[in-house]
């Protein structure tokens, strides 16, 4: 496992993926140092995450999870084609061990890709004269744990994938078609879903009112809904997970903290974790079952 995991760590800080990677984080946090030092003279903790987090929604999220998906989706068919996992086996190690420390060493490498970006983001606030607090740096690391549990399952996807589709381009085109679905397609259904039923429950208690003379409480109100929609039916989804989550960042109008929203979302971070889990288990599965020849 240490050998397959050295290896694919090995290839995976060499290989532009990372860069590209790192990149995309980049285009996260270029423009909130901009927007930081152009329009909030000296922010508090909760403005430069809030910045952040509004950043991540706009779109960054959705090429992160592009780059995941398809790093993961060539990792098993990309090998067979090459014969590394041939010779790889022949060596003493089991597939089990194989696959687990390929993936342990392409989540690494993304968790490094985050944390350069990271770090570049804070030495960043640092040289614009931005004072960066002990708690403005655990709470960018917290939001680059949140990313990264979000990029593991998606690199996991990607590798159940691959571990169906033997073609490296047919792969890569599922990947992409997957992500499509579970980042833009399905949230967008459950979003019109739950804006009608918000309009429907908002009528029907104004028509209560009216009729009957009564105040109509605990009514849910769009965000709650839209919450639980995406944790019931996008629960395989790790880019709607990460969005319930931050929808949680606030309390009483005021910025409480990423570990606040961890906190308030727990199941929400469970299912990041446990999803991951149900697309390896799903990929070893297939993969000790494979003719790699």
């Amino acid at each position: 496992m240490f050998w397959s995991f050295e290896l694919e760590l090995t290839h995976g800080l060499r290989t532009k993926k990372l860069w590209i990677m790192t990149a995309a984080m980049l285009l996260i946090y270029v423009p909130t140092v901009y927007l930081l030092k152009t329009h909030m003279g000296l922010p508090t903790t909760g403005g430069i995450i809030g910045t952040i987090t509004g950043s991540l929604s706009s779109g960054v999220l959705f090429f992160l999870g592009v780059v995941s998906i398809v790093m993961g989706s060539t990792l098993i068919n990309d090998d067979i084609e090459k014969g590394t996992v041939t010779i790889s086996l022949s060596k003493p190690i089991t597939r089990h061990g194989y696959y687990l420390g390929r993936y342990a060493g392409q989540a690494v490498s993304v968790l490094i890709a985050l944390l350069a970006a990271s770090a570049i983001f804070l030495i960043a606030l640092r040289a614009i004269g931005i004072p960066v607090t002990r708690d403005a740096v655990v709470q960018v690391l917290l939001l680059t744990l949140l990313l990264f549990l979000a990029m593991a399952q998606l690199l996991a996807l990607g590798h159940l994938i691959s571990a169906f589709i033997r073609s490296h381009l047919a792969s890569i085109g599922a990947a992409i078609g997957v992500f499509f679905l579970i980042y833009l397609i399905i949230p967008g259904v459950i979003t019109t879903v739950v804006v009608i039923k918000s309009i429907e429950s908002s009528a029907n208690a104004q028509t209560q009112n009216l009729t009957d003379n009564t105040t109509v409480i605990n009514q849910p109100n769009y965000a709650d809904l839209l919450q639980d929609y995406y944790t019931k039916y996008a629960f395989y989804s790790p880019t709607a997970q990460v969005n319930v989550i931050l929808m949680n960042t606030n309390s009483h109008g005021e910025y409480a903290g990423i570990a606040h929203a961890v906190r308030k979302s727990w199941i929400n971070f469970v299912l990041l974790i446990v999803m991951t889990a149900v697309y390896s288990g799903l990929t070893l599965w297939r993969f000790r079952r494979m003719d790699l020849r």
